[in-house]
This record gives C-alpha cells, sequence and structure tokens, in this order.
C-alpha cells in the first residue's frame, strides 16, 4: 500500500516552493508597508537556539538578493505584544563555486534566535534595498517545547532506508542527475551503529520546486569529499518512485518539508539539523565540532 505525505503543504513564491510551512506563518500580525514580501522558508519553531531560512519576494514575483533585513521578535502569549529581541539576517551562503553546482541558488537569507517561551510570537521584518521601498512585515509562529521532527540531543531513527545493491540502477534509489554512488552505501540505521559520525540529508532534486534539494545535497557531497573516511555521509529519497508516494524512511522521521540535512554523532545523536539550504561552513562547524568531542 503507498503512502501519501498530506503534510507536504507547500509555499510557492515566485516560482519556488521555499518550505512546508503551518498555515500561522502566513497570517500578518498589523498593517504592513510591504514592497519586499518575506517568505519562511523554516516551518519548526522551537525553544533554543533557532535557526530562521526565509526570501524576499518582490512586486515582480522574484526572490531579491542584496538586502539588509533586520528582524524583531514579540512574544505575543500575553495581555500586549513584548519586544523580546532583535537579530539581524545575512544573505545564505552556500559556500560552493556557481560553475559546480547543478542549477542556481535561490537568494535566501539566514539569521538565528533564542526563543525562551513556548507559545505565540510574532516576527517583524525590516527589509531594505536599494532597488525598492523600506519594507516592514509581520509573521505569526508557534513556538514549541519539542519539534515534530527528531531534535538536537534525540537519538537518531535508526530507518532501514533504500540503498544500493547489487544489480540495482542507482537512479532507482535517487534522483539526482549526478548521483554519487557512495551516498547509498549504508542506511541510517548502520550509520549509528557504525561508531562514526553521520551526515545524512533528505531532498530530491528532481522534484523539489523550491531548488534548494539539488544545492544542499552538493554540500553533503562537497563535505565528504573533504572529510574521506571520518564520517558516513547519506542521501534519502524523499518520494518512493514518484510523488506523492513519500519513502518510509522519511514518515518515520516525521519531516514535513524539504529539504532536511542532520548531523548525527557516534553515540548516535542527533547534534545539529538544517531545514531547507544549509552553507558548506554552517555543515562543516558542526561536523568539526563533532569529530574534535
Amino acid at each position: 500500500m503507498s503512502k501519501h505525505f498530506v503534510a507536504f503543504a507547500i509555499v510557492a513564491a515566485a516560482g519556488v516552493l521555499v518550505a512546508c510551512q503551518p498555515q500561522m506563518t502566513a497570517t500578518p500580525l498589523a498593517e504592513t508597508i510591504v514592497d519586499l514580501t518575506p517568505t519562511l522558508a523554516t516551518s519548526e519553531w522551537v525553544v533554543g537556539d533557532q535557526r530562521i531560512v526565509f526570501g524576499l519576494v518582490s512586486p515582480e514575483n522574484r526572490l531579491v538578493e542584496g538586502a539588509q533585513v533586520t528582524l524583531q521578535f514579540f512574544y505575543l502569549g500575553g495581555e500586549t505584544e513584548e519586544l523580546r529581541g532583535s537579530a539581524e539576517a545575512t544573505e545564505l551562503d552556500i559556500g560552493l563555486p556557481a560553475e559546480t553546482l547543478p542549477e542556481p541558488v535561490p537568494a535566501l537569507y539566514l539569521s538565528h534566535f533564542q526563543f525562551d517561551q513556548t507559545g505565540l510570537w510574532g516576527i517583524e521584518f525590516r527589509a531594505t534595498h536599494s532597488d525598492y521601498q523600506p519594507s516592514v512585515s509581520r509573521r505569526q509562529i508557534l513556538v514549541v517545547a519539542e519539534p515534530p521532527s527528531p531534535g538536537v540531543g534525540n537519538p537518531a531513527p535508526p530507518v532501514e532506508n533504500e540503498i544500493l545493491q547489487e544489480g540495482v540502477d542507482i537512479s532507482t534509489v535517487t534522483t539526482d542527475p549526478s548521483p554519487d554512488p557512495d551516498l547509498y552505501q549504508i542506511s541510517v540505521a548502520q550509520a549509528v551503529q557504525s561508531g562514526k559520525p553521520t551526515v545524512v540529508n533528505f531532498s530530491t532534486p528532481a522534484f523539489c520546486t523550491s531548488r534548494t534539494c539539488g544545492p544542499a545535497l552538493e554540500v553533503v557531497k562537497a563535505m565528504q569529499d573533504a572529510y574521506p573516511g571520518q564520517a558516513n555521509f547519506i542521501h534519502v529519497e524523499i518520494y518512493d518512485d514518484r510523488p506523492p508516494d513519500v519513502a518510509p524512511a522519511v514518515l518515520e522521521w516525521g519531516l514535513r518539508s524539504e529539504p532536511w540535512t542532520f548531523l548525527i554523532d557516534q553515540n548516535g545523536i542527533i547534534t545539529a539539523r538544517f531545514e531547507s539550504l544549509v552553507g558548506y561552513q554552517e555543515l562543516e562547524q558542526a561536523l568539526l565540532a563533532v569529530l574534535a568531542g
């Protein structure tokens, strides 16, 4: 019996799928001044250090690079909204030469914020750009204590994802147009028992309309080339054959968006997780921390 990933809701902007998001993230809090509209690529909001990825959509319906963006965070669980802090955003740099990538990388921004409380929060995006009017826009998010997918500090689910078997064509286990067979040699279940760190990427290069799956997978490939034999590197295809049938491993991990990249330590514990696009430097810092530990 096929399984359908009904939670794979999407938010499209500029012809680009950015991420699966709860409905609340698209609800304005107040009157806004919008020339550049924020589109969230982050779908899970959890107490603690929160990685925030988003795009800015222009009136021409394209993702815009080169903006200066400040985020302000308001707690909305009290009688009045309470400003809890702010953070700057930077352009998300994938860290790989453009000529090595299968497609252009969409313009996305990266920020972090330390949420100290569960409940309803608001994010105010203040964006300036030389080609557009200054913009102010707000979104609501729900911050929870534990994420629906495996969180940092939790054991990695030991799934038996599909791997290369003798006589099996690699095109049956991945939609990557230029696959690396080394990413399909062992399952996550085997990797977490190997005594090595593991980097596992869940993505679908052929069916990912956000254009972030391919670049995220290329980052993992580059990391494998830079650290041969020091960690396991695994790619898990999102779909079982093709949409809408989602691979059992993805369902077992509880993933509701893609791509995702996880770092697992030598003891099988998740130490870092990256929703949407991940930069080479981000992933390398996380891997080096595990290797040093």
